[in-house]
């Protein structure tokens, strides 16, 4: 079985592409310079959750999956405060 990359929320302002919550919260601390862990975040699957929509900086929106069907590497994707 081929594992899929999936958009995993991180916490409560962080969205990022990934197999695993684990490579999820990897991606996260990399990027933030943080070394958060398991237990301090709430790590949440959005694969579910496809439909939803994104308001994007530049203007407009798209849908979670719309901007999952653009990503092919593990990555952050992008965050809110």
């Amino acid at each position: 079985m081929t594992e899929h990359l999936r958009p995993f929320e991180v916490g409560d302002f962080d969205i990022v592409a990934a197999y695993s919550k684990e490579q999820a919260l990897t991606l996260l601390n990399e990027y933030c310079g943080d070394k958060f862990t398991l237990e301090d975040m709430d790590i949440t699957d959005l694969s579910d959750q496809l439909d939803r929509t994104i308001h994007l900086e530049e203007g407009g929106t798209e849908t979670l999956g719309e901007l999952m069907s653009r990503v092919y590497t593990p990555q952050y994707l992008f965050g809110w405060e």
